[in-house]
């Protein structure tokens, strides 16, 4: 993803979590939620596969970003 894009999903994230207090899922039925929630979840997959930059994990660090969810 082109850092403009990823900054701007990031921003999106941050609003989410800021304004409903809980992880955006990517199964809601409300499409902003979902796409959100399918970010995250790209994050995590990148994450697990060394596929981000160290760049992007301290960022996501910096806002407490979950790397593992509790199911």
């Amino acid at each position: 993803i082109k850092d403009e894009q990823w900054t701007k999903s990031f921003n999106a994230y941050i609003s989410f979590k800021k304004e409903l207090g809980r992880e955006p899922s990517n199964h809601s039925k409300t499409e902003p939620e979902a796409s959100i929630g399918r970010w995250t979840n790209n994050q995590r997959q990148n994450y697990r596969k060394s596929k981000i930059s160290n760049d992007r994990i301290d960022k996501l660090n910096s806002i407490n970003f979950k790397w593992k969810l509790k199911i």
